[in-house]
């Protein structure tokens, strides 16, 4: 953070031009990688452009669109997570989220459970309803009748 009048005071830090441009491409190079993760082996030629759980740049992605041929997802989708938690390639920024939503669903799923609890009287099933199911229920079991068609084929042609 720099004051105002700092760049007037001959005895302040003076900021390092190199040092604030590898600083400024490692923020790029960042947003560029913290996008898509790849969920299966991508290859590239004879060799593998990636393996799971890899993070892929942004700028490959969207030019070659492996994201509709299913070869990368969303670090921050399901399945990223899961490709991530898989192959240990999650960072301690992303454990910590996940540790916190998980937390809070676990405490909205406990919540919402006992709202709903009560004690509830069973419905009682009208009779009409399960007197058409006996109704329609058939009593008797299938049987297979054989036609005198049937008959006659099976002693044609035989060894009789």
């Amino acid at each position: 953070m720099t004051f105002p009048g700092i760049e007037h005071d001959p005895q302040a830090p003076q900021v390092n031009p190199d040092l604030l441009a590898i600083e400024e491409l490692r923020k790029a190079r960042e947003a560029e990688y913290s996008v898509w993760v790849a969920v299966q082996n991508i290859p590239w030629g004879t060799v593998l452009a990636a393996t799971p759980g890899t993070a892929v740049p942004t700028s490959t992605v969207q030019r070659l669109k492996w994201d509709e041929l299913g070869y990368v997802v969303k670090r921050t989708s399901k399945a990223g997570r899961e490709v991530l938690e898989r192959t240990g390639a999650a960072t301690t920024e992303e454990r910590e989220r996940w540790a916190a939503e998980d937390k809070a669903a676990a405490e909205k799923k406990t919540a919402t459970a006992a709202s709903t609890t009560r004690t509830r009287t069973p419905r009682r099933r009208s009779t009409a309803s399960t007197a058409a199911e006996a109704s329609t229920a058939s009593t008797a079991p299938d049987q297979t009748t054989t036609t005198a068609t049937d008959a006659t084929a099976d002693t044609e042609g035989g060894d009789s």
